[in-house]
């Protein structure tokens, strides 16, 4: 990395970039190849002065510079100077072991007056006047979102596509940024936390996202003119939501990570990575696997539903080893009287219950919307300066939910009544009644734009110390699920987070999805895509919840509980079930049982900016049976053709690789060129296992676990001078199923397997092709020998 500083500019020379600033212009770029690159980019706030007014770079009347070096970090700060003692000071930080620049900007005031009510800050500015290549050709760009919360649409779209935008106030407050939703036009592509850029003809790609998002609701917003397909805007916004500078004070944007990858998808896992550090993730090894009562039995909930579940995974405790038990939304009065149980459907006090839970071997989990109530609750009676105002004084509106009855009133996080009442309600919940797993939902309503008690606390400050309070309530070792949550502020307090909308007994619910206008009506599918296109947050910046999986028949075709089972089972975060457990069958134990347990790595969107919805999603176990899992997902309604690119799919194009179909238990060859499957049921998938020939016996896949040996596979080693494979099987509880294992043509088995801690027999299934069938409890190993 090297510097050079002349007169008229500052430059960073970076083994994958090129970073100037023109101190003449106050204007800079960060260039990786001629057509990847930025050019003539400013910082820019935006104030009240009595009116609305800016500031950007380009127009300072003085400007001064300062470098300091650390070892492998160099720091710029330029100060650009404006009449009345007004002052945006950028700052750019250059690591050497990152090929990202990071940069934020200062708003700083010296005049004599009254306070500034900041508008934004935004540390990256460029507009027409500016230059951005992604490419030689803007009409091959594929813009990604991440979405502003838990239940916000993630996922990528061309260019000149309009953004999913919800055709009425209830899902734009409930479902995305309740203060700035997406716009109307084409070309237009609101980026909440972080974007991505790809050029899916050259494959150039450009990252921005924020690494710090405490303090400011931030997005990128990118604005093209879709008619000559050049740049309007691109911004990267802090929202400041009018809060008070004071004169002689100074207001920082959150860190902008900016960066031209050589992978979109890797620049991605790169940037969460970055941010995860940034924010302090919480990325417990511990994922969670329970049961929860929601999708079966939503408020009707009762303790004698419980106490039959709780009986029933007793009983199954050695097929389904879980963890925790939580109960979902019923028990309470009123949304917002947390403390209140209804005393007809839960008889006995909730310290009982959940020493009932821990009796029957699990741990106790409970479910909460702590950030609004009902109108009509006991809360809101006798505390309704506790909530946000709006701007005639009401209680500001944070939704509507029919199941509850009416409508919702958010709590205002910054009144001190509303602080301590958060606090002894956690208080209550986790140290007098003993549940350890906090699920805390609809937390997007501390986020509506509404008049707060404390007028200096931004949105996203206001919602973090909510955050905060209900932490240390609860203590470090509560486990916290995150649900209907802002992402960014989220990051450090929560241990697991949903990231998609709710699921539901149905695959899709078209009449909702026509009604709203956008993908987040709970069902099957709206939850899976966008478990899908976030993937790669988990371990970085929690660990995922992909929500239930829901396995009891009636609702769902078999293809669409197996393509369910993959996606959940491909994310590698938190697996619960929400079924009545009396109810389930063989075959839905057996589902549930072979995502238990997680296996923590995360599969990638392989095509996330060529399709909407992803349909090539595949991981890397690269332990001691290395392989490589492939979903390719039919979304179509009808039957279709579907082909596995083996290159997309990260294998090596020059290898052969043992092709296992988990789902029909399949040996489909050795095989070193893509597969397609003509006739893939609708909303099905074809779920593969690829091992690389290595011209040795190997396992090729196992009906163990959803990871087909990745996971289950402890410890597989082949012998060449023995002629001896040997494979150490490692689940949780009892587990039955098969282990198929190839052998080269010249090789067969000499006798049987050799098991010990368990049984092993085996059956030839085909040519090369051997069937092992085990039966253990928690671990075992078997050993073959061939001739």
């Amino acid at each position: 990395m090297k510097f050079i500083e002349s007169n008229s500019s500052l430059t960073c020379e970076h083994p994958q970039y090129r970073f100037t600033y023109d101190t003449a212009s106050g204007r800079f770029g960060l260039e990786k190849s001629p057509q990847a690159r930025l050019a003539g980019a400013v910082a820019r706030v935006e104030f009240m002065d009595p009116g609305p007014r800016y500031l950007e770079t380009s127009a300072a009347t003085e400007r001064s510079c300062k470098v300091t070096e650390q070892p492998g970090v160099l720091f710029w700060e330029v100060r650009n100077g404006f009449p009345g003692g007004l002052a945006v000071i950028q700052e750019f930080a250059f690591h050497e072991n990152s090929g990202a620049v990071r940069m934020r900007c200062v708003f700083a005031s010296g005049r004599q007056g009254g306070p500034l009510p900041v508008i934004s800050l935004k540390p990256l500015h460029a507009d027409a006047s500016a230059q951005l290549l992604i490419g030689p050709s803007m009409r091959d760009w594929s813009v990604y979102t991440l979405g502003f919360q838990s239940w916000s649409p993630a996922g990528a779209a061309r260019l000149d596509h309009l953004q999913q935008r919800p055709l009425f106030k209830l899902p734009r407050v409930m479902s995305y940024n309740p203060a700035r939703h997406p716009p109307r036009n084409r070309g237009r592509h609101l980026c909440d936390w972080c974007a991505a850029i790809k050029n899916t003809a050259s494959g150039d790609s450009l990252v921005a996202g924020f690494l710090t998002m405490k303090d400011f609701m931030s997005h990128l917003y990118l604005r093209a003119n879709v008619k000559s397909f050049s740049l309007e805007r691109l911004n990267a916004h802090c929202d400041a939501d009018r809060v008070p500078l004071d004169s002689g004070g100074a207001m920082a944007s959150e860190w902008l990570h900016l960066c031209f990858p050589d992978h979109a998808l890797r620049g991605l896992e790169q940037y969460a990575d970055a941010a995860g550090r940034a924010m302090n993730a919480r990325v417990d090894p511990e994922i969670p696997v329970g049961w929860c009562s929601w999708y079966k039995y939503f408020t009707r909930i009762s303790q004698k539903d419980l106490h039959s579940n709780l009986r029933h995974l007793r009983d199954l405790a050695q097929d389904i080893p879980i963890t925790w038990f939580q109960l979902d939304d019923g028990y309470q009065t009123a949304v917002g009287d947390w403390t209140e149980r209804i005393r007809d459907k839960f008889p006995d006090e909730m310290p009982v219950l959940s020493g009932r839970i821990r009796e029957h071997g699990f741990r106790p989990g409970i479910w909460t919307a702590p950030f609004f109530a009902r109108t009509n609750s006991r809360l809101m009676a006798e505390h309704r300066d506790w909530f946000l105002k709006d701007s005639r004084g009401k209680p500001a509106w944070a939704g509507w939910n029919p199941l509850w009855g009416g409508d919702l009133a958010a709590l205002d996080l910054t009144h001190p009544g509303t602080r301590q009442w958060l606090y002894d309600t956690f208080r209550t919940i986790v140290h007098d009644w003993g549940f350890q797993f906090l699920k805390i939902d609809f937390l997007y309503s501390a986020v509506v734009r509404a008049q707060r008690h404390d007028p200096r606390k931004t949105r996203a400050q206001a919602y973090r110390d909510g955050l905060d309070i209900i932490r240390r309530a609860a203590g470090e070792d509560t486990i916290i699920l995150g649900c209907g949550a802002p992402i960014g502020p989220s990051i450090g307090v929560a241990d697991v987070m949903r990231i998609s909308a709710d699921t539901g007994p149905k695959w899709r619910d078209t009449v909702v999805r026509k009604a709203v206008g956008a993908r987040t009506e709970p069902s099957v599918e709206s939850a899976l895509v966008n478990c899908i296109t976030r993937s790669f947050l988990h371990r970085r910046f929690w660990n995922n919840d992909p929500d239930c999986i829901l396995l009891r028949k009636g609702n769902l075709t078999r293809d669409e509980y197996r393509t369910s089972a993959t996606v959940i089972g491909l994310t590698g975060g938190m697996a619960l079930i929400s079924d009545n457990m009396a109810d389930l069958d063989d075959e839905g134990r057996r589902i549930f049982s072979s995502l238990v347990p997680p296996s923590g790595v995360a599969a990638t969107p392989c095509d996330l900016f060529e399709n909407e919805m992803p349909s090539l999603f595949a991981a890397r176990f690269p332990g001691p049976a290395p392989r490589a899992l492939i979903a390719a997902i039919n979304w179509k309604d009808t039957r279709a053709a579907l082909t596995v690119d083996f290159e997309a799919a990260g294998l090596d194009p020059s290898a052969s690789y043992h092709i296992f179909d988990f789902w029909n238990a399949r040996f489909l060859g050795t095989l070193n060129t893509d597969i397609t499957f003509t006739r893939v049921p609708a909303h099905g998938c074809r779920y593969l296992c690829a091992v690389r020939d290595t011209g040795a016996p190997a396992v090729i896949g196992t009906d163990l676990h959803i990871t087909s040996g990745g996971a289950d596979i402890a410890a597989h080693t082949y012998a060449p001078r023995k002629r001896c494979l040997t494979v150490e099987l490692a689940l949780p509880g009892k587990r039955a199923g098969t282990v198929f294992v190839h052998a080269p043509s010249a090789l067969s088995p000499r006798g049987a397997p050799r098991a010990v801690n368990g049984q092993a027999a085996m059956e030839q299934a085909g040519p090369g092709l051997y069937r092992v069938r085990v039966d253990f409890r928690h671990k075992m190993s078997f050993s073959l020998e061939f001739e």
